[in-house]
């Protein structure tokens, strides 16, 4: 009997991000929320498993000073903005060990 893999699943709810992310130098971090990526092998696991998530709820504040007076402001209220109204849009899967499972982050959907 072969007997599956073991599959984390880690629930992230209802976090209050305030960015010091204008600061940073990629606007691709800007509205990161949580970086997943699969297992290395060095674990339990084999390598390439990945979790399943449940995140929801997490809010990046956009009222501080460096992002109102920051030279890309549109642009980084247009990703907190995305990244609030639907928190998937602040995963950024690292693909470095593993492709995601079909290709997309609705496969590691919770």
């Amino acid at each position: 009997m072969v007997m599956p893999e073991r599959v984390a699943a880690i629930t992230l709810l209802i976090t209050t991000i305030s960015p010091v992310l204008p600061l940073l130098p990629k606007t691709s971090l800007w509205n990161r929320i949580f970086q997943p990526n699969a297992d290395d092998g060095t674990q339990k696991n084999t390598k390439g498993v990945w979790g399943i998530f449940y995140i929801d709820g997490n809010y990046f504040d956009n009222t501080c000073p460096q992002i109102q007076n920051h030279k890309k402001k549109d642009k980084l209220l247009g990703l907190i903005a995305d990244a609030n109204a639907d928190n998937w849009e602040g995963i950024h899967p690292n693909t470095k060990n593993a492709d995601l499972p079909d290709g997309s982050k609705e496969s590691i959907k919770k």
